[in-house]
């Protein structure tokens, strides 16, 4: 008769792992999303009327032209607040 014992440290050790691989995968998810849709958002309020939301949001570039909005916004507030 084989037998199983439940080894509550065992447990606890294995389950953080899964949760910071899970915060951590969300947050790689997470922010280059944002990033991107910031930057189509720029870049839809500039081509309005040549394409749309969708077309705009497939293209390259959105990263880069939302990560440097972020960065020219936290600066400027730092540049404000001094």
């Amino acid at each position: 008769m084989h037998s199983t014992t439940y080894s509550p440290k065992r447990y606890l050790q294995a389950e953080p792992k899964k949760m910071e691989d899970l915060l951590t995968q969300f947050f790689q998810d997470l922010i280059p999303s944002i990033i991107r849709r910031i930057g189509a958002g720029i870049r839809y309020l500039i081509y309005r009327r040549k394409f749309t939301y969708n077309e705009i949001l497939k293209k390259d570039w959105n990263g880069r032209i939302g990560l440097i909005f972020i960065v020219l916004t936290v600066a400027s507030l730092i540049w404000i607040t001094q």
